[in-house]
């Protein structure tokens, strides 16, 4: 089965994009910052983009949603030291169990970016390390998806549903 991912855990997958993954059958993974978690999150320092608080992403887990962890932050793994992304990697972990009474799936590094020794550290406490291909629906992480974006991605999912 294809594999469809929303990093951030923002509102505009809960309200846009999870009402066109269900009209196709199909369900995503989100990816959560958990410092953001029903709260705003500051992107590429342009935008404050409001998040999907708790309920909204259990109500995701009740229809088959899967969680992983995009870290506590968002701060790229690569800039930070080691004993600050090896909190990142252990504390996002821990708030999604905490919180939402699941283990992550995955850690998805903020950027795709983590060094190969991170990287191990990483598999000591995910089932995997997805920094590579995906299919990652980055047009949902505007202030306002556009018409024309939520058409192209209802295309793309059109496509997948096939």
């Amino acid at each position: 089965m294809t594999e469809i991912w929303f990093d951030d855990g923002l509102l505009s997958v809960y309200e846009d994009m999870y009402p066109l993954m269900e009209k196709y059958g199909l369900v995503g993974i989100i990816g959560v910052v958990t410092s953001c978690v029903g709260k705003t999150f500051r992107w590429q320092k342009k935008w404050e983009l409001p998040c999907m608080n708790i309920d909204q992403i259990k109500h995701l887990m009740n229809e088959g949603w899967k969680i992983a962890s995009h870290t506590v932050t968002h701060r790229d793994l690569t800039k930070i030291s080691k004993s600050e992304a090896e909190w990142e990697i252990i504390e996002s972990k821990l708030w999604i169990i905490t919180n939402l009474g699941v283990e992550p799936i995955a850690l998805i590094p903020p950027w795709n970016r983590i060094t190969p020794e991170l990287k191990k550290y990483a598999l000591n406490y995910y089932p995997r390390v997805v920094n590579k291909k995906r299919i990652y629906f980055h047009t949902v992480n505007l202030p306002h998806p556009s018409r024309f974006n939520i058409k192209v991605f209802e295309e793309r999912i059109r496509r997948l549903a096939k």
